[in-house]
This record gives structure tokens, sequence and C-alpha cells, in this order.
């Protein structure tokens, strides 16, 4: 679903030849669309940035797939819908698992940014901060939510906050402006 912020439209790219899913084979090389963000000129339709959700070689994340497994990947797409701070110009981007969703031997490594929530400047899609939930999602367990903001009050300071809900429904509660928890929030590998 696209979303306007001031001149740019905001769309998300596809996940795959029907969305997220599986290709014709799980070991094969994935089959779809790159989930890449992009903005556009509301005027003159003109492409004003892109945003890469699978990182490509110099940009933040790649390094979190090694050898070239950022090349055999689909999906990583807000299949969903964004949400925008207009005062702060800040787009929420939450972003779906790669595919395949239940197969991850051929990519192996965290995955940014799949399974998070990605923020970036609404008008140059500059990153800002991300937060990601799963890493090396295997269960399909992205964020299907929108990203819902508001205030919170903590020591007696209000903080604008974000909320990024996955599917196990684990809200995950953070500063609207630099992605730090609010609350602590424990990993654990499994």
């Amino acid at each position: 679903m696209p979303l306007v912020v001031k001149d740019v439209v905001v769309m998300a790219g596809m996940g795959g030849p029907a969305g997220d899913g599986y290709s014709e084979s799980m070991l094969a090389v994935k089959e779809g669309y790159p989930g890449d963000v992009r903005g556009y000129d509301a005027r003159t339709g003109k492409l004003l940035w892109t945003f890469h959700t699978v990182p490509k070689p110099g940009e933040v994340g790649n390094e979190t797939w090694p050898g070239d497994s950022w090349k055999n990947v689909a999906g990583a797409n807000v299949w969903s819908f964004f949400t925008v701070d207009a005062a702060r110009g800040i787009l929420y981007m939450p972003l779906g698992s790669v595919n395949n969703d239940y197969y991850g031997k051929d990519r192996p490594g965290p995955n940014l940014f799949a399974n998070s929530i990605v923020a970036v400047e609404a008008e140059t899609g500059k990153l800002k901060w991300y937060f990601q939930a799963i890493h090396h999602d295997l269960w399909d367990y992205d964020m299907p939510i929108p990203p819902v903001l508001f205030d919170v009050t903590k020591d007696g300071k209000k903080i604008p906050a974000v909320g990024a809900m996955t599917k196990n429904t684990l809200l995950f509660i953070l500063d609207r402006e630099t992605g730090k928890p609010i609350y602590p929030i424990e990993e654990r590998p499994v």
C-alpha cells in the first residue's frame, strides 16, 4: 500500500512470485523480487530514493549476509503498512522474512533487514536506525502489524515511542527517534 509524505510517494516492493512464500524448490536459488522500498516525487513520478531491504555490498547490514548469500534471496518486504511520524519526518517500515521463510541454510548470518522495523528519513530514504526482532528467521515470525506511534512516560519523562509487533505477539517498544528499547529486552540464542 503506498504512503504519501509531503511530496514523496513511498512504495513497498514485492516479496516473491506471490508475495512471501516458497520458491519451486526450498534448496534452489530464491525466485521473486527484492522487497526494496522506493520514494517517488509525487509531482513528476521521478524516483528519489531506494532503500535496499537486503543490503548490497558497501551498505549498512551487508556484512550480516556472509559471502554472497545476499544475492540469492527475495522478500524482506513491507507487506502490511508503513507508519510515518510526519512531525519528525520519519518513515517506519515493518519488514517481513526473506524467502524461504522456513529454510535458512543457504543464507547464514542474522540477515538484516529481514524481520526488522527500519526507520528512514521519509524524504530521502536515509537510514536512521533499525531494530531486528528475529535474527535469521526460520519460522516466518516477521512483522505483519503496522508500527504504532504513542508516548510512554518512564521515570517521569515523556518519551515518543513506536511499537512493533511480530507474529509471535512480542511487542517491542522503542524510542521513536533512536530505535533504542525503552524497556529492557533480553535476547536468547535458540
